[in-house]
């Protein structure tokens, strides 16, 4: 038997071989084909919070400061004034959209979602130290009018 193995062996590589590389050759072939699975934002975020979309103001600024994600601080504007004016949520991570430029998605506790969307949008932004943690989302400020009525007798 020994004799005989040393009258094939190189034949026996040879075969040895030829089935290696075919093994190796199908499994890198289904490897290819593979298509991997598109990355998706929703399988991403946290249990007990949501994924909301917002509108941000100055949103060139800060896509040009934070990239593909960030955490920052919304402000709500006036309805007098037009201007940034109340604090509406603090450390909040955020990612662009892929739809519009000035919308963004921000990644909120879903207890806190009805507070931040009685804020008025468009927000206007400001960028946080991304290591920052503790999101907070504040209760709209609701200004009470009291209005006189004079009569004369």
């Amino acid at each position: 038997m020994e004799a005989l193995i040393q009258k094939y062996k190189t034949q026996l590589i040879l075969i040895a071989s030829v089935f290696v590389l075919a093994v190796l050759s199908s499994l890198i072939q289904s490897f290819l084909n593979e298509k991997p699975k598109p990355f998706s934002l929703d399988e991403m975020i946290p249990e007990g919070f949501v994924l909301i979309p917002i509108e941000i103001e100055n949103s060139e600024d800060i896509i040009n400061l934070i990239g593909s994600y960030g955490v920052i601080d919304l402000y709500s504007y006036s309805s007098h004034t037009n201007l940034p004016q109340e604090l509406a949520a603090q450390s909040l991570k955020v990612v662009p959209t892929k739809t519009e430029e000035n919308r963004f998605a921000v990644i909120a506790p879903e207890k806190e979602v009805l507070q931040l969307l009685a804020h008025r949008g468009p927000f206007y932004a400001v960028v946080q130290n991304p290591k920052k943690t503790g999101s907070q989302i504040y209760k709209k400020r609701v200004k009470k009018h009291l209005t006189v009525i004079e009569e004369s007798f």
